[in-house]
């Protein structure tokens, strides 16, 4: 479990240097490789889905 690494994250646009050091953070670690999982809850999960929309939408085009 000690090997394992979890970021939480609740924000979105409105605190963009706080999303960008959180996946900053995730992916030193699953460079690093240890298992890695991003928890988004709140704004984070709002802005994640946006973003899958938009490349959805590009990809139809």
């Amino acid at each position: 479990m000690a090997n394992k690494a979890v970021v939480s994250l609740t924000t979105g646009l409105e605190d963009p240097e706080r999303v960008t050091v959180a996946f900053l953070v995730a992916v030193g670690a699953a460079e690093s490789g240890r298992p890695t999982l991003m928890f988004l809850t709140k704004e984070a999960a709002r802005l994640a889905l946006r973003q899958s929309r938009v490349r959805a939408d590009r990809q139809q085009q």
